[in-house]
């Protein structure tokens, strides 16, 4: 039996589409409501399996509460979000 998936052969891992992202999601805040556009545009991606996954990948990691039992679906971001986007955003200043 094949258990292997090569549906994202090519794509990149979902911790780097979220660090690719990063910059789109700099002006967020705790308790912020994401549309699922702006998380579309953000990391380039039109939605699917691969977007899903992403997301999922942010909610185990504390990024996003995703709440799926209403509709449509709502993305909040979490402080953990805020606090990394505060803390690349410290390094980028840093930078210049």
């Amino acid at each position: 039996m094949n258990y292997y998936d090569d549906t994202y052969t090519n794509s990149p891992p979902v911790r780097d589409i979220w660090i690719r992202a990063l910059p789109a999601l700099a002006d967020v805040k705790n308790g912020d409501y994401l549309s699922i556009q702006r998380l579309r545009e953000a990391f380039r991606l039109e939605g699917g399996k691969k977007l899903r996954d992403v997301l999922a990948a942010g909610e185990r990691d504390g990024l996003l509460e995703i709440d799926c039992r209403v509709t449509p679906t709502t993305y909040r971001a979490t402080f953990i979000l805020e606090r990394g986007l505060r803390a690349v955003r410290d390094e980028w200043s840093g930078a210049d």
